[in-house]
């Protein structure tokens, strides 16, 4: 059987391998902090989605620096062997009652990053519209839990409501932006919105 290029050992999964991350998606994360300064040195962040590590690893190695902590929540486990340090990590719906209780005591946040995919169906209709909702509720997580002036990053599907998240996401933050980091496959059509300085209010207008 023919292997499709998706299937092939990129730069990017060479290197993530290279460098002890479980998957490339680090670089993503990699490039989002180095456009806009998500997180910082003694944060305390939220990782939505967090399975198989890669960004909390990479934040708990190089963005807080040892002085802050990370909550990580996945449906599944952390591939990170050992789990640093800084890291509190769940197995559990985050938006489930529950877990959703655990992730509040934790909080607020300074942070809350999620590189969270639906499970797809191969059908572009019914992955975009749960990519919408799985972002939105990863917003309005951030709405009620992330502190004032703090930043947010959320992946969504392209075609799945990002318009709307947008708008959404500009009554919350002062600056808005959606991001498409180079380390994205060249056939994805995911994209990462990013919110910074969380609004004291809702209601202030921001800039796009």
């Amino acid at each position: 059987m023919a292997t499709s290029r998706r299937d092939r050992a990129d730069s990017y999964t060479k290197r993530a391998h290279k460098e002890g991350y479980p998957a490339r998606s680090v670089y993503k994360l990699e490039e989002l902090q180095q456009s806009f300064n998500l997180i910082k040195s003694g944060d305390t962040v939220l990782d939505v989605g967090a399975a198989p590590g890669s960004w909390t690893l990479y934040t708990h190695n190089e963005l807080i620096k040892g002085k802050g902590t990370i909550i990580a929540v996945d449906l599944n486990p952390l591939s990170l062997n050992p789990v640093p340090v800084t890291v509190t990590s769940y197995v559990g719906d985050a938006f489930g009652k529950e877990m959703r209780n655990t992730l509040i005591s934790h909080g607020p946040y300074d942070v809350i990053i999620s590189d969270a995919a639906p499970m797809t169906m191969g059908n572009r209709s019914v992955d975009t519209s749960r990519s919408e909702n799985l972002a939105e509720q990863v917003i309005y997580l951030a709405k009620d839990h992330l502190k004032v002036h703090g930043n947010l990053v959320v992946k969504i599907f392209q075609g799945g409501g990002q318009v709307e998240m947008l708008k959404l996401m500009r009554t919350l933050f002062v600056k808005v932006k959606p991001f498409k980091p180079k380390a994205c496959r060249d056939d994805s059509f995911e994209i990462y919105l990013v919110g910074m300085d969380k609004l004291e209010t809702e209601s202030t207008p921001c800039e796009s």
